[in-house]
């Protein structure tokens, strides 16, 4: 399995979790918003990888899996307290 996908979904659980016990001001729209960048598009990019046999790709496969970690972060932040 995809370790940035481990991480991610360690990650989701530490958020659900400080929800849950009201450390963090998360819903349920929103813990659900993050498991996309968190756990579904790494599993998504491994997943076409492995498909494909690590066959080369092309220019739009490779920037997102530059972007998808930046863009993970980039979407944790936004929902950081202002």
């Amino acid at each position: 399995m995809n370790r940035s996908a481990i991480a991610g979904g360690v990650l989701w659980i530490a958020f659900a979790g400080a929800s849950r016990f009201h450390w963090a001001r998360l819903n349920a729209i929103e813990l659900l918003f993050l498991l996309g960048p968190l756990v579904v598009v790494p599993l998504g990019l491994g997943l076409s990888f492995r498909i494909n046999h690590k066959i080369q790709f092309g220019l739009p496969v490779r920037v997102a899996q530059k972007l998808q970690l930046p863009a993970a972060v980039c979407a944790i932040a936004s929902f950081w307290p202002s």
